[in-house]
């Protein structure tokens, strides 16, 4: 803990330093201050640290719920499959995170139109990688499982596939998430971290007694649903209003298709239905095809950046 502290308490030296460097007219940053603005600031700024504890028990504190209610040799499989279900997040943050500022800007600039190219485009890639690779992904998750576990422990489909409609839901949610980060609204971030927190403490310590860890699964399902889904969506909605224009418009309505289709071929996998092999090749070509359309309903700037991204990357790697 000193370690890490002191780590972090040197690399804020080096950035005041680099700031100080790159902005000296900005120097002595205290000048011209206000202690009653400042105040007010700090305060308004602790709902990002209240939105941060809560995430944290909403992800991390579920373990400790588990160990309560079902006993500590629940948390291993839990945890196992609950590593194996977001390994597919770990792709949106190099998506979103290059791109905030732009967000930001089109905000300020009141560019309507260039945020919901921004979602779209978003949605596109993450609807044929993530929702895609999470179908194909499951003609190989058990034997993958069994391999990592060494067979040690049992893999649990109902719980796996409602810890991978969280994702999916959560996936969905994403640029809608970032871009009210991006604009600070913390009203909306506080009023979802809430929800979730609430949502997942509650419904575990209800349901996991009753359902065991599929339970607990369906109750991560519902607070990604409410948390990350249908309340940034809302707050979304107005803030663009605000911009100018209708409410609507943002939203890919294929991109929901895409998550629906991926959500049957998991009902039908976590059921041990026997069709399942053949839902899940049929939403993988479903989820292709939208991608497909989706790609032809950009408007020709996006595609024209997306192209010569992509040659300039290959032009590096070659």
């Amino acid at each position: 803990a000193v370690l890490f502290t002191g780590l972090i308490f040197a690399a804020n030296i080096l950035l005041l330093v680099d700031i100080r460097r790159m902005y000296p007219e900005l120097f002595p940053w205290w000048r011209g201050g206000n202690f009653r603005i400042g105040l007010g600031n700090f305060f308004r700024s602790n709902i990002l640290t209240g939105v941060s504890i809560l995430d944290l028990l909403s992800l991390q504190g579920v373990i400790l719920l588990i160990t309560g209610s079902l006993g500590a040799v629940a948390v291993p499989l839990f945890t196992t499959l609950r590593t194996l279900a977001n390994t597919a997040m770990q792709g949106t943050g190099f998506l979103l995170n290059p791109i905030l500022p732009d967000l930001v800007r089109y905000h300020v600039q009141r560019e309507r139109e260039k945020i919901g190219a921004v979602f779209r485009f978003f949605w596109l890639t993450t609807g044929a990688v993530i929702n895609g690779g999470m179908v194909v992904g499951l003609f190989f998750v058990e034997p993958v499982y069994v391999l990592w576990t060494r067979g040690k422990l049992g893999f649990d489909r109902v719980l796996f596939v409602w810890l991978v409609a969280a994702v999916l839901v959560r996936t969905l949610s994403a640029p809608l998430q970032s871009y009210l980060v991006a604009i600070n609204h913390l009203k909306a971030q506080g009023a979802a971290s809430v929800i979730r927190a609430v949502v997942t403490g509650v419904g575990v310590i209800w349901l996991a007694p009753r359902l065991g860890l599929g339970g607990v699964g369906a109750v991560l399902f519902v607070g990604e649903f409410f948390g990350s889904l249908i309340l940034p969506w809302w707050f979304t909605r107005r803030s663009l209003a605000a911009l100018g224009g209708n409410e609507g418009g943002f939203v890919d309505h294929l991109a929901v298709v895409s998550v629906v289709a991926a959500g049957l071929a998991l009902l039908t996998f976590g059921m041990n239905a026997w069709i399942w092999p053949w839902m899940a090749g049929g939403t993988f070509a479903v989820i292709i095809a939208i991608a497909l359309l989706q790609w032809r309903d950009l408007s020709l700037e996006v595609k024209d950046r997306a192209v010569r991204s992509e040659e300039r990357r290959v032009g590096k790697e070659c």
